[in-house]
């Protein structure tokens, strides 16, 4: 089971794994979206594709909501 640090830590170390973390789910995800993207295009319309693309779009903008919190820290 993993531990649940809090942000705000004494160690800085914490907070920049948790930056580092995050920034590669975002990278990840920006990965899948063009994916997702190439596939909807060739596959003109796929709707169990284009539903993916919304979910990972929305994951995506989660994500740098969170970031930009994060960043006021």
């Amino acid at each position: 089971m993993s531990q649940v640090v809090p942000i705000r830590g004494e160690d800085t170390a914490d907070t920049t794994d948790i930056v580092n973390a995050l920034d590669a789910e975002i990278d990840n995800m920006w990965g899948l979206v063009a994916c997702l993207q190439t596939i909807f295009t060739e596959h003109s319309g796929d709707p169990y594709v284009k539903g993916a693309l919304r979910i990972a779009n929305n994951h995506l903008d989660a994500l740098g909501a969170i970031r930009r919190d994060l960043d006021g820290l």
